[in-house]
């Protein structure tokens, strides 16, 4: 049984780096798929924007800050998106991260 009864038939979709560029696109693709579309990104204007926007087309949205760097944060989004409707059927992860050095360098994950 569905951990999420009322949500039989609901698509749920999250968009990491959904402020600007592909994710925005992306995001805008799966609202216009009919998907409810948690907008993530850094920046807090971006998301709002974006989100806007995907109201604006008769879509559902969920603007969300965070720091794909850091599991609290991503955690704390995912948390407000089930929340919010379901866990995701979709995730685009479009984020971008630079990390400036050698490719010698550790990962971030072995900082």
């Amino acid at each position: 049984m569905s951990k999420f009864p009322m949500a039989q038939g609901l698509k749920v979709a999250a968009v990491t780096g959904a402020g600007s560029g592909i994710g925005e696109a992306a995001a805008m693709k799966l609202a216009k798929d009919g998907f409810h579309v948690a907008v993530i990104d850094i920046l807090s204007d971006k998301v709002s924007a974006v989100a806007r926007a995907i109201e604006a087309i008769g879509g559902q949205a969920l603007a969300l800050v965070a720091d794909v760097r850091q599991a609290d944060s991503v955690d704390r989004a995912f948390e407000a998106i089930e929340n919010w409707r379901k866990c995701p059927d979709v995730l685009v992860n479009s984020a971008g991260i630079i990390v400036r050095g050698q490719l010698t360098t550790p990962l971030l994950s072995e900082r």
